[in-house]
This record gives structure tokens, sequence and C-alpha cells, in this order.
């Protein structure tokens, strides 16, 4: 069963002082108006799994693009966090004409970007460590001559959160878990920004294209971990974002394997400790050079789950009971989806 929790980015803002630098000759550097603040907001994290999302609290450092009259006008500029403070490398002044502001944390200055018009994207290579945040404020004008309203910049989730939780409840077995892999997920795409401001009253996205690179990502590499009947997460340590994509079922080619799946390597024993599973007719296919067996959980097809989606969290909670082999595999595969972009518990 799927179970869809709804997530609330909450307003909380921090004063934060924020300048730049003009890049277009088009722009003078005599100031026409006053400095450009902004207020920062990112999502909180859920209370279903580990955290390892950016929150307000925690996101120090966002790259700033800003375009006036379809022209560039703020290219690449670090802001930094001082305490509750952002530093910016230089200092930019509003100017007579709108701005339409395009920021991204934590970096994406070592990947290709392109520009057109008010339009801004780039592509991106994922490593699976970072939590990737966008946000899109457009239309904006300095409000007061003295004092003008700082510009929120609403971040969103730009990636897909992936969580994989395993548990045994047969007391007659040890399942032990030694590596867990996401096998088959595509590395590489471009990221589009909405041209609409990112607001918490408009649900506005970005939008992913040209997926490609697939790779065998580990998430876990442990030693004879032990499932109990409490669901353990094996997502904390290596991989926790993946690029949003659809996802390919799981597919025997021969003795080769197709499609987007997790892969546990790892042994199933009594409780002395005696191997139950892999054993010798255990297919070589499903065993490791090291004497580790392989079972492999479909990510497609789980409770109508096809594809991940930007902003979204999905949960794979596995249950492994039987030694493979033996009397069949026994295991269960739920999959709950928690979507950033509207209400879910958060954490306090």
């Amino acid at each position: 069963m799927k179970n869809t929790n709804l997530l609330s980015i909450p307003v909380l803002m921090l004063g934060l002082l924020a300048t730049s630098c003009s890049s277009n000759e088009d722009h003078p550097s005599v100031p026409s108006g006053a400095e450009i603040r902004f207020s920062v907001v990112a999502p909180q994290a859920p209370r279903s799994v580990s955290k390892p999302e950016t929150t307000t609290a925690s996101i120090d450092y966002f790259l700033l693009n800003a375009f006036t009259e379809k022209k560039p006008f703020i290219t690449n500029l670090d802001v930094n966090k001082s305490g509750n403070v952002w530093k910016p490398a230089t200092t930019v002044y509003w100017p007579a004409s709108p701005v339409n502001f395009y920021a991204v944390s934590p970096d994406i200055k070592n990947t290709s970007t392109g520009k057109e018009d008010n339009s801004f994207l780039f592509t991106y290579s994922n490593n699976g460590g970072i939590d990737l945040l966008y946000s899109v404020a457009t239309d904006q004008k300095q409000t007061d001559a003295l004092n003008p309203k700082p510009v929120t910049l609403n971040f969103r989730h730009a990636l897909s959160r992936v969580a994989i939780l395993m548990k045994s409840t047969n007391s007659q077995i040890k399942v032990k878990i030694d590596k867990v892999t996401l096998a088959n997920i595509l590395q590489t795409g471009e990221f589009e920004f909405p041209n609409e401001t990112t607001s918490q009253d408009n649900k506005v996205e970005g939008s992913w294209s040209a997926q490609q690179n697939p790779v065998s990502a580990t998430v876990y590499v442990g030693n004879n971990e032990v499932l109990t009947s409490e669901s353990k997460e094996f997502s904390t340590e290596n991989y926790n974002f993946a690029l949003p994509q659809t996802l390919k079922p799981l597919v025997k080619n021969g003795n080769a394997f197709e499609g987007s799946y997790i892969e546990v390597e790892g042994v199933i024993t009594n409780e002395n400790d005696i191997t139950l599973w892999p054993n010798n007719t255990t297919p070589a296919e499903n065993k490791t050079a090291d004497g580790k067996g392989i079972i492999r959980f479909p990510l497609s097809g789980q409770d109508e789950v096809s594809k991940w989606d930007v902003g979204v969290a999905y949960i794979y909670s596995i249950l492994i009971n039987e030694a493979p082999g033996l009397s069949g595999i026994e295991f269960n595969v739920t999959v709950d989806e928690i979507d950033y972009n509207n209400n879910i518990p958060l954490e306090n």
C-alpha cells in the first residue's frame, strides 16, 4: 500500500543582507537604488526518515544569477552565510527595471549552465550526497529608496530523496547485510528553472530532461549487519538524493539483469550462524565472488511507483523473512511518498 504524506515548507525568515555585482556593462556600476536584500526559506525535514535534507537553519550558501530587461544582471555570484547575515562576494544595487532572480544551493559552477532571455538551466551530474535546492523570484522591484523589502528566496528540492529500510521478523534466521546498491540509476540530466516565483502559495516546479549515464550507486557498505524486527535505514551514508527519472522494470536477460532495482548483498544463517543461503543450489548470478548472496528488488512497479519526481521522497521498506532457494524468499516491499511541496509531519 502506498502512503502519501505531504510536506509543508515553513515560513521561517532570516534577515539576510546580500550584495552582488553587476556583470554586464549595460548596467552601470553607479548605484541607481538601494542594496538588494534577501530573505531565505528552505524546506524542513520529515520525521519519517533520517535527516540529511538542507533546512533554513542549515543552508549556508547559494549561487545567484539574475536578469533584467532580458539581459544578464548577476552571473554566478557566491553568497555565503556568516551567522544570520549573508555575505556576497561583491555588491549590487537595484536597477530601475524589474529583476528575475535564480538561485541554487549549494553550487553548480562546475557544471554546464545555459541562459536565454529570462530562462536559466544547467546540466548536473549527481553524486547522491548533495541536497540540491533551487529558488526563483521573478519581476522583483525596489520597494523603498532607503529601506526596501528583502527579496524572498523560497527554496525547493530539485532532486528526489530515496530511502531504503529493511527488517526481518523471523526469529529463526539471521539476515546479515553487507552491501546495498541502487542499480542502473541515471546520473546526469538538465534542469530548467521555472519562470515563475517559487512562493509558498505557488506550486510551480522546475523540470529535468535528457537524463542519462546509468550507474550503480552504493547506498550502504557494512559488515554483517543483522536485520531485526525494527526497520533500519540503509541509505544514510553514501547516496541519499537521486536524479528524478523514469524507472525501468527489472528484467532478467540470460544471466544479466536490466532495469532499475535495489541490489542487496549478504548471507542468511540459522540461529547458530550456520549458513542457509547462498548454498550450492544458488545460481551463479545470485552470488558474489566472495560467497555472498544477492537479492534484487525492483524500484518500479512497487505500489504503482514508476518514476521519481522532483521534490518527492520515496521510502522503500523491505521485509526479508526467508532464505532464497529453501522455501522461497518471503519479502514485501512498500513505498511511502513524501511530497516536499505540500503538508507532511515535520521535525520540530
